[in-house]
């Protein structure tokens, strides 16, 4: 049985006849609570293997209207991916003091809309503004545009 990667599994053709395989699961983060206990259910129920764990990654409807590829050309720099809730994260500003002022937050599995979060006064991360995105419409990226342009102006209005 060879052993393979996350990334040796992605580019494999779904014919390939060198399966049975060992997959390499490497984790960065620590796992949610809900994870290790649906993994604790998965094992009572006797279906804890590789095929179980691909077959829920089969049936999430991940980036569903690809908003997440366009912002990735549309703001290209650094996003970070939480495993938490399973969303990507963008730093819009930072206060002096180095810390998040603004942010942009993508979930993946819902798809279609982006938050805007900035720090209050209160020195809290919330939600300043969301805004619900179609495939295919020409002012999206103008509409991204404006949200960035209008959380960083909220976070500077609260003084950060």
């Amino acid at each position: 049985m060879s052993k393979w990667t996350l990334g040796d599994l992605a580019e494999a053709a779904l014919e390939d006849e060198r399966f049975p395989v060992s997959l390499d699961l490497v984790l960065e983060e620590l796992p949610t609570q809900q994870a290790v206990d649906n993994i604790k259910k998965m094992r009572r129920l006797g279906i804890l293997s590789g095929d179980t764990l691909l077959s829920l990654v089969g049936q999430a409807p991940i980036d569903p209207i690809g908003l997440m590829a366009a912002l990735l050309q549309v703001l290209p720099g650094k996003w970070v991916f939480s495993a938490i809730d399973f969303s990507m994260f963008r730093v819009v500003s930072k206060t002096p003091k180095g810390e998040v002022a603004s942010a942009l937050r993508v979930d993946l599995i819902q798809g279609d809309v982006v938050e805007a979060l900035a720090r209050n006064k209160s020195n809290q991360l919330t939600l300043y503004k969301s805004v619900t995105l179609t495939p295919g419409d020409k002012d999206n990226d103008k509409t991204i545009s404006e949200l960035v342009q209008d959380v960083a102006l909220a976070a500077t209005r609260e003084g950060w």
